[in-house]
């Protein structure tokens, strides 16, 4: 029987701020927020690549599209640009737990259930859990999750830049949320979407770099970054106290 509306409402799930992955199949992730954010990859060539994700959450699920970027100013400027790949699904399942689905246009598509990497910690007084970016430099930036484990600040750091190429790359880092101090940063060659899981993927971790934010308050600050894509990636990301804004004021 055809009806015209259903009278069962769905409650919302109030879905944890920040990085997901799949632990039995780490090396691909989620920046996960309320409005999107970002998917952490890589290609066929295992070289890591990253996809845009924005969108609006619907009965506790969000579609969008599936943006590729790249940036046509490399290897000097910034001029970032999209083109649509796909589709991309979050849908929640509970406060730590989403299932994400995508689908490219040629074809390949998927879905894995991903956790909150450092769920169930809770957030520290200085909470800097979002995506961070430069408004004279849209196109890149950094996903940042604090918590607090041991009475103690952890800051995870998934950072979100271009090769020399114009091609998009991520690298990580962790830091304990010090102002002005030099965060570690590493290169990984992880599995690309669809493909077998790579179970030594992080024996390819290599050096990349640091980056060394400074933070005004929870909406401000500026970063410093010296980055160099470890091979066969070829480029490296310098900015010098480069003024950095969220997207939206960190979630509690």
């Amino acid at each position: 029987t055809a009806v015209s509306n259903c009278p069962i409402q769905s409650g919302t799930i109030a879905t944890r701020e920040g990085l997901y992955f799949n632990p039995k199949r780490p090396g691909n992730g989620l920046a996960s927020y309320s409005y999107g954010g970002g998917w952490y990859t890589a290609d066929t060539e295992r070289k890591p690549t990253w996809y845009q994700l924005a969108g609006g959450y619907v009965d506790n699920l969000l579609r969008m599209p599936l943006r590729g970027t790249f940036n046509s100013a490399a290897p000097g400027g910034v001029a970032v640009g999209l083109i649509e790949r796909g589709s991309a699904w979050i849908a929640r399942v509970d406060t730590a737990l989403v299932l994400f689905a995508w689908q490219f246009d040629d074809g390949r598509s998927g879905a894995e259930i991903m956790s909150a990497s450092l769920a169930p910690a809770p957030r520290p007084a200085v909470n800097r859990t979002e995506t961070w970016f430069a408004q004279t430099q849209p196109g890149w930036g950094l996903a940042i999750e604090s918590v607090l484990t041991g009475g103690q600040t952890l800051e995870a750091y998934g950072v979100f830049i271009y090769d020399n190429a114009g091609d998009p790359r991520w690298v990580l880092g962790t830091g304990n949320g010090s102002n002005g101090t030099a965060v570690q940063l590493s290169g990984f060659r992880p599995h690309c979407p669809g493909c077998p899981w790579l179970p030594n993927w992080t024996a390819t971790q290599s050096p990349a770099g640091t980056l060394t934010p400074t933070f005004s308050c929870e909406t401000g600050g500026t970063v410093n970054t010296a980055i160099t894509l470890p091979g066969p990636l070829q480029g490296t990301w310098n900015r010098t106290n480069l003024p950095i804004v969220p997207v939206l004021p960190p979630a509690r």
